[in-house]
């Protein structure tokens, strides 16, 4: 079984937002400093991949495959169809999923980071992927753009791969910089890099979203267009569109969510501003991304619905971004 270690684990420290008050310390807890694990590479003898799972025999490789923990119930289901599934064989492959890859996020910060990592051994081999991802375009393009072949299976087969190269999961939300500025710079390489519309103020709206919306959303966009930002849904443009416009973004501002994965394909100095929920947990993933790339952060706090900031709906407070927009140089 090769193994190659690409980075030993590392102590990370970032700068507080731009515009931090020490009353908001909790909404920051463990990120301006702490530990991201080790990246490595390993080559498995006879891996078994079921849908998005990775075993070696019948044992369940978690570390490769589990961004989460499962219920004992969906353990148990998944062993049932590890014994039931047909076996179909395949020499080798890249494998780089877990059981949350098929989310935007997850798939540009956490699946295609472990593709680097692999890539980087010098090893050639399909991407394995099953077939639910055929269809979903961020997944086929980014591959393409990272000159990746694809090898598809039935998620309903076990398959067998004599010889499966993958890379250990990353530290959740942790981002190795270097890494991420390289995943970066290979995912606007084909975009144009015209600065005749550089400057636009990018604010991606959530409004037609189930979770996590602004349900002030009228006043948030009014407020926004006085300082020139453009709101934008998204969902409605293709996965080149998305490049190209954070290419020509300088500002970017959102509530949690997807809708801010896309600052990967801004420029270098750019400016994040997020709209956070007043929630018992958080969630840094985006000022940690943030820093990674080297930008600006700056963040509100806002009435949330729910203490769970993954679900919470917020309410915007006008004067609070009012008044943080007057005092930022644009």
């Amino acid at each position: 079984m090769k193994f190659i270690l690409y980075s030993k684990q590392k102590e990370i420290k970032r700068p507080v937002p731009e515009n931090f008050h020490s009353a908001d310390n909790r909404y920051f807890d463990g990120a301006f400093h702490n530990v991201i694990r080790e990246i490595h590479y390993r080559e498995i003898s006879s891996g078994v991949i079921l849908h998005t799972f990775l075993f070696q025999g019948f044992r369940l490789l978690r570390d490769y495959c589990l961004s989460l923990g499962m219920t004992q119930k969906k353990i148990n289901k998944l062993y049932l169809k590890r014994l039931i599934y047909p076996v179909q064989s395949v020499k080798e492959g890249f494998w780089i999923l877990d059981n949350w890859s098929v989310g935007y996020f997850h798939w540009l910060t956490d699946a295609l980071p472990r593709l680097l990592v692999i890539k980087r051994s010098g090893t050639d081999a399909p991407v394995l992927l099953p077939d639910t991802f055929r269809n979903i375009k961020y997944v086929t393009e980014s591959l393409t753009l990272l000159n990746c072949r694809v090898f598809w299976y039935s998620p309903r087969i076990n398959l067998k791969v004599s010889k499966l190269m993958t890379a250990s999961r990353l530290q959740p939300c942790g981002y190795d910089p270097e890494l991420i500025c390289d995943l970066r710079h290979q995912l606007i390489d084909d975009i144009n890099h015209s600065s005749d519309k550089a400057g636009k103020r990018i604010y991606i709206t959530r409004k037609r979203a189930q979770r996590r919306r602004g349900l002030n959303e009228r006043e948030i966009e009014t407020l926004l267009q006085e300082f020139g930002f453009e709101t934008i849904e998204m969902e409605k443009l293709s996965f080149y569109e998305q490049r190209l416009l954070m290419q020509q973004a300088s500002f970017l501002i959102s509530n949690h969510g997807a809708g801010l994965t896309n600052m990967l394909f801004m420029k270098s100095n750019s400016t994040i501003i997020e709209l956070m929920a007043d929630s018992a947990n958080v969630n840094n993933c985006f000022f940690n991304l943030a820093r990674a790339l080297n930008y600006k952060y700056y963040y509100t706090i806002n009435p949330s619905t729910s203490e769970n900031v993954q679900v919470a709906d917020i309410t915007v407070r006008i004067d609070h971004l009012r008044n943080l927009l007057q005092n930022i140089e644009f």
